[in-house]
């Protein structure tokens, strides 16, 4: 019994933990899509919310295997962390799916495994996740510049299946190019009326307005 209650504790002390990340992950994934809608962001931006996104999901690991341990006397616990987690893995994913060179899913579980082999020194290192992303260099970070894809964003919109987003990344290639995007362009993308057109737009506005009165200076 006495072992039980030191893991619990533990088990405690790292759902509060993760209560502090899971907040810093939320708040740094709202200011980067601020930048994202006025064009502003660098790969400072993306490696930090990248770090933070990956940090939360170790400290769910953690959890799990206390919850392993501690068997129905850990079902608080799960529940909790559960809560807190939400959809973490998914906004990790799609953040990776935004700014890797190569948008691929197989790619992208190829980069979200290689993050979680990475020492807590490769993790914060902003160089070493940008080449785990597909590029060579800082300068050639710098030269494309960084533009989100989309994926991220338009998940946000209400009853918009994975295959329009997809046939919206393909036409228009980025982010800003899909808000400035017209009703009457939008509506020329497979799929995609003038219903769900007006929908699109009005979805991104809503977000962009939002995540400007969220955002932290």
């Amino acid at each position: 019994m006495k072992e039980m209650g030191v893991i619990l504790t533990k088990a405690n002390q790292a759902i509060q933990t993760l209560e502090r990340y899971r907040a810093v992950f939320t708040q740094a994934l709202t200011n980067l899509s601020a930048l994202e809608f006025e064009e502003l962001v660098t790969m400072h931006e993306v490696a930090y919310v990248l770090q933070r996104a990956e940090m939360v999901l170790r400290i769910k690991n953690e959890i799990n295997r206390y919850v392993l341990e501690l068997g129905n006397e850990g079902r608080l616990i799960s529940m909790q962390m559960e809560e807190l987690i939400g959809l973490a893995d998914e906004e990790a994913r799609l953040l990776i799916k935004d700014y890797a060179k190569d948008a691929g899913d197989d790619k992208v579980r190829e980069i979200q495994h290689a993050f979680k082999k990475l020492s807590s020194e490769e993790l914060l290192d902003n160089a070493h996740l940008f080449r785990l992303l597909g590029y060579p260099s800082i300068s050639s970070v710098a030269e494309e510049g960084l533009h989100p894809r989309g994926y991220r964003m338009l998940s946000k919109i209400p009853r918009l299946p994975g295959v329009i987003i997809h046939n919206l990344v393909d036409r228009f290639g980025a982010l800003p190019h899909i808000v400035v995007a017209t009703i009457e362009e939008l509506d020329e993308v497979d799929g995609i009326g003038e219903v769900r057109a007006r929908a699109i737009k009005e979805g991104l506005k809503r977000i962009q307005e939002q995540v400007f009165i969220d955002r932290q200076i």
